[in-house]
């Protein structure tokens, strides 16, 4: 059985999931002694419920219709948070600290993309899984992951974003709280007073930050200047970058000096700022095999690629460009024997 949650049911079931976790969190000690975030003691909450209910066949789906706008809204009210007197007093503990967590994205994007080349994965694999998702969040997470989808066909993308800042988000909040505690307990007795103080002021609410009618108009307003804002600027760096269409000469000198190059010529609209059928040079995707591999089995894969699939009928447009004309342009490694053979056979279609 499936239940689907329309945007309405599901935003109310967001705000719940807020409530729960902000009231799990007065009634245990523990997760308050450790100032667990709220995100990572509700998220818990759901992943469990959610996984348990599949256990009875059952299938919860959320409508991600308000996805888009609530994240705009919530990256505008980051920027709305920044207080420029409070940043003014922190002096060089500040920037100190800014320099700590520069150093800590290099070193996450540095790990990620190591890691990513050592597995002969896509380097944007690392660089997704790293800095993007673990500082950044499901947010910034899920942008950029929808950009290199689009952009860089990067299978998995969304799926990787979201399990990586959920990872990061669970491990900082389980972690984070002991080692923070831990560390202003060795703090001298005033700054520790000022510490907990900050905490407190954090969570509380002073009397210049009342919420009104007013200030939720004057709030409201801002916000919606920041998304206007933002559409304007996107609208007009949209499709500046021009790819520039290569000559005759340009490609075929290209392809001298590397061979595995193709002709490509790229159909107007193909990306933002192509106003017209553009010409540059492209790679192909190599089908690798082992030089042991059965004669018979790659015959058989080969017959199925060439006559049997429908690509155009699947949805694949690289799919559907493969033909036995254009099967031996761009190679860089040995062809199979029984390719040649297959490929020089008269009866093959």
């Amino acid at each position: 059985m499936q239940v689907h949650l329309d945007p309405y049911l599901t935003l109310v079931c967001s705000t719940l999931v807020l409530l729960l976790g902000r009231v799990l969190i007065r009634r245990i000690a523990l997760l308050q002694r450790y100032s667990t975030p709220e995100p990572v003691v509700e998220g818990l909450v759901v992943a469990a419920l959610v996984t348990a209910v599949r256990r009875l066949d059952l299938q919860i789906s959320f409508d991600s219709t308000l996805q888009a706008p609530l994240m705009l809204l919530f990256f505008a009210s980051v920027g709305l948070g920044a207080d420029a007197r409070t940043l003014g007093r922190g002096g060089i503990r500040l920037l100190a600290f800014l320099a700590l967590v520069a150093a800590m994205l290099v070193m996450q994007n540095a790990i990620g993309v190591g890691v990513a080349v050592a597995m002969d994965l896509n380097p944007l694999v690392g660089l997704l899984s790293g800095s993007i998702a673990m500082a950044g969040g499901h947010g910034t997470g899920a942008a950029w992951a929808a950009r290199f989808a689009e952009d860089q066909n990067l299978q998995g993308a969304m799926e990787l974003a979201i399990a990586s800042a959920t990872f990061g988000l669970i491990l900082g909040g389980v972690i984070g709280g002991p080692v923070a505690r831990r560390l202003i307990e060795h703090l001298p007795p005033d700054e520790r007073r000022t510490a907990a103080g900050s905490s407190e002021e954090d969570g509380g609410t002073s009397g210049r930050d009342e919420v009104s009618a007013r200030s939720v108009i004057d709030t409201l307003l801002l916000m919606a200047l920041c998304l206007a804002a933002g559409t304007l600027l996107a609208r007009h760096f949209e499709g500046r970058i021009r790819l520039l269409s290569l000559s005759d000469d340009s490609v075929r000198s290209l392809r001298q000096a590397e061979p595995y190059l193709v002709p490509l010529t790229l159909p107007q609209g193909t990306y933002a700022g192509i106003a017209k059928p553009t010409a540059t040079v492209a790679v192909t995707a190599l089908l690798a095999a082992r030089c042991g591999l059965p004669a018979s089995k790659v015959d058989t894969l080969l017959r199925a690629l060439f006559s049997r699939i429908d690509f155009a009928a699947a949805g694949s447009t690289a799919g559907s460009q493969i033909s036995r004309k254009t099967a031996l342009e761009g190679l860089s490694i040995p062809i199979h024997p029984a390719a040649r053979a297959f490929l020089d056979d008269g009866t093959a279609r």
